[in-house]
């Protein structure tokens, strides 16, 4: 049971309507509600959030109806993409995207299962497709025997390394 009411969750998402940017040409949702945004080069916790909320905006009777994505192309980041919600979606939906805004502005992580292993998955992944002579870098500067660098599984040491380098 929600403890937002349909007029608290409307309050919470009027602060995040669609406002369209200066010498803007494209798809112009206006009225319409911006829940998540992700660029391409979102952080791997950006890039999670989009994911799991967009997931669970959908998992819904009504969602495909009034949840979709889409994305812009930007000058600076190369493209912008953005979860929508209609305004006139049930009230239901707009009560689930109200809270989840409401959650991410006391807790950053939207879902931690799967921002963990999408983080393990990226450093392992980073590892994997990493250069002999980098692995050996890596394992030097964290006083880990150098032979360690042939090894298919990170070495303990090494972890916190790359994910620190990944800012992550």
């Amino acid at each position: 049971m929600s403890t937002l009411s349909v007029e608290r969750a409307r309050e919470i998402l009027a602060e995040t309507v669609w406002a369209t940017p200066d010498s803007y040409f494209g798809h112009n949702p206006t009225g319409e509600y911006v829940i998540a945004t992700q660029t391409r080069d979102s952080d791997c916790l950006t890039r999670s959030n989009y994911i799991r909320i967009f997931e669970d905006l959908l998992d819904n009777p009504t969602g495909d109806d009034f949840v979709y994505d889409w994305r812009a192309s930007h000058w600076a980041c190369g493209w912008v993409e953005y979860i929508m919600l209609k305004p006139d979606a049930p009230e239901t939906l707009l009560i689930k995207a109200a809270e989840i805004l409401s959650a991410l502005a006391d807790y950053p992580v939207y879902d931690e299962d799967h921002y963990s292993q999408m983080e393990y998955d990226e450093i392992c992944e980073y590892w994997d497709n990493m250069g002999l002579r980098e692995r050996v870098e890596y394992c030097r500067d964290n006083d880990v025997s150098i032979f360690a660098a042939r090894s298919d599984a990170i070495p303990e040491g090494v972890f916190d390394d790359l994910r620190d380098a990944l800012s992550y």
